[in-house]
């Protein structure tokens, strides 16, 4: 019990047993889901599930790597993520439920969600021992591979992808009050406190990372839930965006503030206008706490100019200095969770760059692969826009391409994201933080499903029987 006190973040004995029974429940559930081959509801309820899997997987573990040079030291572990991975891929190969893409665009991204882990684990081969490289190598990538088959293989549907983006906001609210329950933790930060970046949350926002790193995945599901939204007119998503932005503001993370302007990139979309003219309760409800909110913003010296120090410009300085002092070519990096570190004014920092750890870490080969897809996820989710006079709405008018718009800012946020803060899809964050990335990343491939589906059921309605579908 003591073990499990401490992988809590040491709660009190209420709450290190309170939560103890509810992932026992919870992992009973899903392998009885499982063994009865339930495998949409084993997806979405692993999704909401996702901060008990975080914090058994503190107790159960694999170490792939030991760094005790860093500050503070770390092992790099597979828990029982990887393991929930694992087990629901093959449950569906031996089924016959996994399926492939259908569709050129997610063919593509087939291939190069195949080089991007094979690269990593040929990389990691040069940089670590064998057992450690194939366990970096599965951390981070070939899990998601995975997750790619499992994902496009259980969303089929318009109502599936909404109990998909409704297991992702239950994951972040029970992620926040886990935190409440076994922490002690406000649900609003006081600036009275003596309040920094690394102290807040203790150091993590839970299944979602420190919050250098959770900033950004609050910020892209506020835009995924305005999307849920525009889909569904319900008004409870904007009770949860508020919620979610009150979570964003406690992390203190400027560049979490930032990719919020983003969300004018939907004005470019048919669904952005629509969209402002029915979020004017959400705008009334933040009238009263304007000045609030701008406490938080400014707290650690917000700043709209990028340019000035403390902002982007450092982010800057310290990638000129690793071009000009430490990097030199290289096919396959130094190895995950070996980065390059720069003395910035006395500072030894890592680099706050997601693709530049990759090519830092990787090499040059991964480094191209990860670009083309996130590329190739934005273009895709463009072309599945355009199709959009094509589509089947529902009686509602609105159809499953009206989602795309979200994806695409929310890709977006994440991408400018890692290019000008911080984050990592490769290791020190949690993987299951990591997750919400690819989840997006995939979005194109599961929605181009819907359509093919759609299609096939017009072919059907026309007397053809069949639907296309890879089966493995």
């Amino acid at each position: 019990m003591d073990l499990i006190a401490k992988a809590l973040g040491g709660g009190g004995i209420v709450a290190t047993v309170a939560a103890f029974l509810v992932a026992i429940a919870g992992g009973g559930y899903w392998l009885t889901q499982l063994a009865a081959r339930r495998y949409k509801r084993v997806v979405n309820f692993s999704v909401a599930f996702l901060t008990f899997v975080y914090y058994g997987g503190q107790i159960v573990a694999i170490t792939a790597f030991s760094v005790p040079t860093s500050d503070p030291p770390y092992d790099q572990k597979l828990g029982l993520f990887t393991l929930m991975i694992f087990g629901l891929f093959f449950a569906m190969a031996s089924g016959h439920a996994l399926k492939r893409p259908v569709d050129r665009s997610g063919k593509v991204m087939e291939g190069l969600l195949w080089m991007y882990s094979s690269f990593i684990t040929v990389s990691q081969v040069w940089n670590h021992s064998i057992g450690s490289a194939i366990l970096l190598s599965i951390g981070a990538g070939w899990q998601y591979l995975m997750l790619f088959y499992v994902l496009i293989s259980v969303i089929e549907t318009e109502k599936d992808v909404l109990r998909f983006l409704n297991s992702l906001f239950v994951f972040s609210v029970v992620n926040t009050f886990f935190l409440v329950m076994t922490k002690g933790e406000p649900i609003i930060r006081s600036l009275s406190e003596s309040a920094s970046q690394e102290s807040l949350r203790e150091g993590t926002v839970g299944a979602l990372g420190p919050p250098v790193s959770a900033a950004v995945y609050l910020a892209v599901l506020i835009t995924l839930a305005l999307g849920a939204f525009h889909y569904t007119r319900k008004k409870r998503y904007l009770l949860y965006i508020a919620f979610v932005f009150v979570e964003l503001l406690n992390t203190l993370t400027r560049g979490g503030i930032f990719i919020l302007f983003l969300l004018a990139v939907l004005l470019l979309f048919d669904v952005g206008r629509p969209l402002v003219r029915r979020m004017w309760p959400l705008f009334i409800l933040a009238i009263p706490f304007v000045n609030v909110i701008w406490k938080y913003i400014s707290f650690r010296g917000f700043n709209i100019d990028v340019t000035k120090e403390g902002n982007f410009v450092g982010r800057l300085a310290i990638t000129a200095i690793y071009f000009r002092d430490f990097y030199h070519f290289s096919l396959v990096g130094n190895g995950i969770s070996q980065n390059t570190v720069v003395d910035y004014f006395g500072w030894l920092a890592p680099l706050h760059n997601a693709y530049l750890e990759i090519l830092d870490v990787c090499g040059a080969i991964v480094f191209l692969i990860f670009i083309a897809i996130t590329i190739h996820s934005l273009r895709s989710l463009i072309l599945i826009y355009n199709r959009r006079g094509k589509a089947r709405p529902l009686s509602s008018g609105r159809s499953y391409i009206s989602l795309a718009p979200f994806f695409f800012v929310a890709l977006l946020q994440w991408v400018v994201y890692a290019n000008t803060t911080s984050t990592s899809v490769l290791s020190y964050y949690p993987y299951e933080g990591t997750a919400v990335f690819w989840l997006i990343c995939f979005s194109p491939h599961f929605l181009s499903r819907i359509g093919a589906r759609q299609d096939a059921e017009l072919l059907q309605e026309s007397g053809v029987s069949s639907i296309p579908s890879r089966k493995w």
